[in-house]
């Protein structure tokens, strides 16, 4: 049997579904997400796997039977950043590594943590 390539993310990652008037919400770090496949399109495909407790969902199946609706998982942005701060408590810990994981230039960070109040 073939061994599953993982990857386990060191920062949280902001998840989003197409419709951009829905909220977003984030994996957090440590989330372990399992390697599915490369896409042409320039995205990689992982699996994450799910324990749903103390609610039974209804099953269907999907039409067509290969129908794959994905989320989107990416990095947050200055603004994102901002935006999360200001709706969401996270802790000094989940700000450290979404910081260290991010693209963000000194002065964004300056400008962002000037603004941060735990």
């Amino acid at each position: 049997m073939e061994q599953r390539q993982i990857h386990v993310l060191k920062a949280p990652l902001k998840i989003a579904t197409n419709d951009q008037a829905r909220p977003y919400y984030l994996l957090p770090a440590g989330t372990t997400l399992y390697f599915d496949q490369s896409m042409p399109e320039g995205f990689d495909r992982y699996f994450l796997y799910v324990n749903v407790e103390g609610v039974p969902l209804a099953l269907t199946r999907p039409e067509p039977p290969d129908m794959v609706a994905p989320l989107t998982a990416y990095p947050l942005d200055r603004e994102e950043l901002s935006a999360l701060l200001a709706r969401y408590p996270l802790s000094r810990d989940d700000l450290a590594r979404i910081l260290h994981g991010s693209s963000l230039t000194r002065n964004d960070l300056i400008e962002l943590l000037n603004t941060y109040q735990p």
